[in-house]
């Protein structure tokens, strides 16, 4: 099912919920996905240079008992530390990757509920969650006023295209879904830059007044995403060929 997900709020317990982020999730019928997660108000000197709590490609897998695993195919958090470690001539840290599994109730307004465990950068540990998530109504939500897709109404058919490289210098994702678009993309070879803390970009796009505008955009590679793409399967823009299109 094609799926564009905002984050309403993640709490660790005991703590309360709070939502530091404008986290979105763009799912593609294939269960292909990509959850960009900028920060609101960065805090930090590190924060500022890379102003995100996560950005993460991959894939779903639906699991028993209401379960999903999220196995992430490029997760910032690893491409960061080999960042900084090839920076400063440290060892490459480890490439296992870390189970995500959460579990899904549906709340009595719609909304999704996500219990798990997870690291809290905040504490260094791995630490129980809870995330409320909202599906977005595709043909109606914009930036300024994210309606709730109804679960009285029929799925809106909207298209959804998603694009790949994965090449000697990039890899990365673009999903199109409506009139919203989200992608991120890690240079494999690029050199350090002060301004940065990532080899990676992140774009989060909306199409409105004729235009695509900008609602994230971040990286020294930001030109390349295929904002705008209107072809078929097989079809090329740029470094980018598209892999799914419904």
């Amino acid at each position: 099912m094609t799926v564009v997900s905002k984050r309403v709020s993640i709490q660790w317990p005991p703590e309360d919920a709070s939502e530091p982020t404008t986290t979105m999730v763009f799912t593609a019928p294939s269960d292909k996905f990509v959850d960009l997660r900028p920060l609101k108000i960065p805090q930090t000197e590190k924060e500022e240079k890379f102003p995100f709590e996560w950005a993460i490609v991959g894939y779903e897998q639906v699991l028993p008992e209401n379960k999903i695993q999220f196995h992430h195919t490029m997760d910032s958090r690893l491409v960061n530390e080999i960042y900084y470690a090839k920076k400063n001539n440290l060892l490459l840290p480890s490439t296992e990757d870390t189970p995500d599994i959460g579990h899904f109730t549906t709340l009595p307004n719609g909304d999704k509920r996500e219990d798990g465990e997870m690291l809290n950068i905040a504490t260094g540990k791995i630490q129980p969650y809870i995330e409320i998530w909202r599906s977005l109504d595709l043909t109606r939500a914009t930036p300024d006023s994210p309606i709730a897709a109804s679960e009285q109404q029929d799925v809106p058919t909207v298209k959804c295209i998603v694009l790949e490289v994965n090449d000697d210098i990039y890899e990365g994702r673009f999903i199109i879904i409506g009139n919203w678009a989200q992608g991120i993309l890690n240079n494999k070879k690029t050199d350090y830059n002060e301004n940065y803390s990532s080899s990676m970009s992140c774009i989060r796009v909306y199409f409105r007044n004729n235009k695509w505008e900008p609602l994230v955009e971040y990286g020294i590679d930001i030109e390349k995403f295929p904002v705008g793409f209107t072809g078929k399967i097989g079809d090329y823009q740029g470094i980018w060929k598209c892999i799914e299109l419904s």
